[in-house]
Parts: C-alpha cells; structure tokens; sequence
C-alpha cells in the first residue's frame, strides 16, 4: 500500500523485495527441519515512515496490529509458509 501512496521510497521497496526472496529460501530450508516461517505483515501502522509519506494518521495504530498478528501466529500451520499474512487474517498475493 504504501509503495502506491509513496512511489519514490525506492529504498523501502528493495528492502521488501529482498525480504520476501530471503524469507521464502528460509522457509524451504526450515520446512526440512519442521520449522514453519511465516511472512506477516503488520499492515499499515502509524510509523514515522508512514508519516514521512505524507499519510501520517492515516493507518492503524500499532495495539491493532500487534494484536491481530499474534491471533494468526496462534492458528498458523506449515501449509502458510508460502503466503504473506497480514496482520488481519487476510493474504496478500506474492
């Protein structure tokens, strides 16, 4: 979402590329050993990134977030590891 609302954090962008390739190879790695990774993303939280965006006030606030990502990782299982979570029980497509 924020890369739609900020197109020129061209650094933000990478980082989260190069996260997602790191955490699948993990995850096909782990998968051997019975270790589930799980991407999760915590969605769009009032941060000083969002604010610097120029959407400050406009996500949600870090307690929701929190809150709904520990609900996933209590019901997550190894068939989620090749997905992106986010914080509200939804996917994301990657």
């Amino acid at each position: 979402v924020i890369s739609q609302l900020a197109p020129d954090l061209y650094f933000y962008k990478i980082s989260k590329a190069g996260m997602n390739i790191a955490m699948g190879s993990l995850a096909a790695d782990f998968r051997k050993r019975d270790i589930i990774v799980l991407r999760l993303a915590p969605g769009m939280v009032n941060t000083r990134i969002l604010e610097q965006s120029g959407m400050g006030g406009k996500g949600i606030e870090p307690e929701e977030s929190v809150a709904g990502m520990i609900e996933v990782i209590e019901k997550v299982t190894p068939e989620m590891t090749n997905q992106v979570h986010i914080y509200n029980g939804k996917t994301l497509p990657f």
